[in-house]
């Protein structure tokens, strides 16, 4: 991991780690990893649980992380709130967007706009 960190830096690329666990996220950030994806879905059971992100988020931050990303699961604005004062600073949202009949709408309302 540490040799394509080091490489894509060479290239002046941004690079995200994906992690599941806690000590993932130590190896990422031991590598030089400094944007991690917290991946909410089990990707063998295909289960989703953003409590993975309520617990990992603050001590990825109090590791060094620059960037703490919620991946997956995320369906509502008290969701986005909970999870930024955690230290959340980005989501990647899909299957919430799309399985709304209005996704622009969802998304407003995700990102706090009320109109």
């Amino acid at each position: 991991l540490k040799d394509l960190l080091d490489y894509s830096k060479e290239l002046g690329l941004s690079h995200l780690v994906e992690v599941f666990s806690l000590q993932e996220s130590e190896r990422a950030l031991t590598a030089g990893a400094d944007i991690i994806g917290i991946n909410n879905r089990d990707l063998d059971t295909l289960r989703v649980d953003i409590s993975l992100s309520e617990k990992l988020a603050p001590r990825i931050k109090e590791m060094g992380a620059r960037f703490v990303i919620a991946e997956s699961g995320i369906e509502n604005r008290e969701q986005v709130l909970r999870l930024e004062n955690l230290g959340v600073d980005a989501f990647l949202v899909g299957t919430s967007l799309m399985k709304s009949k209005d996704p622009v709408k969802k998304l407003r309302e995700l990102m706090g706009y009320n109109f």
